[in-house]
């Protein structure tokens, strides 16, 4: 999804004009060479797939900026300006924003445009993890942010579905600490979203669920009783959902198989501690295999909170009745 395009000459670049066409959408393009890779400076018609080392998801396109770029998108200039740690400065069209990385919190709409940091060059220098080293390899510029329109949800409803079965009455809290890129321990940069599951351990309740259309790829048994497995979109070739932490003896899908939106595909496991799933997206590189499955990772709380929510208007619920406690 991410490939860069072969014909593209990265020793030099200045001003070449790039036509990229998606499966429904086209990307029109100036190129320029930078330090940091190759940097869109081009106008996005409709989301699709730069040529950049960054990519798209849904509606919603993935782009790398160095401080001082200047991104045309949606007939508007998207400009960084800042990135210290996890903060970052970004302009469009003259207004100016501080956003923090989307580990949970949602997009702001910047003069019309919907924006969230996926990454920065400070969080992941954060943690040098030997195990799974790509983790952050979606991010080759100071920021990785996430642009979107406006009038278009990020995941299309009608073809992306939140990953767990809300038939046995889930309900999400949102209040997991091993969100995206949490600082888990000096060497690991949290690899994905952790989905508290803990009153499904030992049950046959929440099930697990297929985001969208696609083909499972592989079946993989971790350390006892779990597994894993790995979903390719079947809208978007070359970008994998990856669903951890699954209970191998109920795991109803195999390599091959392919599968519908909302599909059953496992039931987690967990011990006495916590249950939960561990889902990440895996947005270029090729197809992973387990032992380095997380790679070039893509932020998704936004667009998981969307699918649960039904949109990004989350209000926070009134409370009508319970008993509440305050400290004397």
């Amino acid at each position: 999804m991410f490939d860069r395009d072969p014909l593209v000459n990265r020793s030099g670049l200045s001003g070449l004009k790039h036509l990229w066409v998606g499966r429904a959408a086209v990307w029109t393009a100036a190129l320029v060479w930078q330090a940091g890779g190759i940097v869109i400076v081009g106008r996005a018609e409709t989301p699709s797939s730069p040529a950049n080392g960054s990519g798209s998801w849904g509606n919603a396109v993935y782009v790398n900026l160095n401080i001082g770029d200047t991104l045309p998108y949606l007939g508007k200039s998207v400009t960084l300006l800042g990135v210290t740690n996890n903060i970052v400065t970004v302009s469009v069209d003259g207004k100016t924003c501080t956003l923090a990385v989307a580990q949970l919190t949602l997009p702001a709409v910047i003069n019309g445009v919907r924006v969230f940091v996926a990454d920065t060059r400070p969080v992941a220098a954060l943690t040098t993890d030997e195990e799974y080293p790509l983790v952050h390899a979606a991010l080759t510029g100071d920021a990785l942010l996430c642009l979107s329109d406006l009038a278009r949800p990020l995941l299309d409803p009608d073809r992306f579905t939140f990953p767990i079965s809300r038939d046995d009455g889930f309900c999400w809290s949102m209040a997991e600490n091993s969100h995206m890129f949490a600082y888990l321990r000096p060497q690991r940069s949290h690899e994905g979203i952790d989905i508290d599951l803990t009153p499904a351990r030992g049950k046959e309740i929440h099930a697990l669920v297929a985001i969208e259309d696609g083909t499972v790829r592989w079946v993989e048994h971790g350390q006892p009783p779990e597994a894993c497995l790995l979903l390719e979109s079947e809208s978007q070739p070359g970008l994998y959902y990856i669903y951890q932490h699954l209970n191998r003896d109920k795991v109803f899908v195999q390599p091959g198989q392919s599968v519908k939106r909302g599909d059953r595909l496992a039931y987690t496991c967990g011990d006495w501690r916590w249950g939960h799933l561990h889902f990440s997206v895996v947005g270029a590189g090729g197809q992973p295999e387990y032992a380095d499955r997380y790679r070039y990772l893509l932020n998704c709380f936004p667009q998981l909170a969307e699918l649960w929510h039904g949109s990004l208007a989350i209000e926070t619920p009134v409370r009508t009745s319970g008993k509440f406690r305050f400290a004397n």
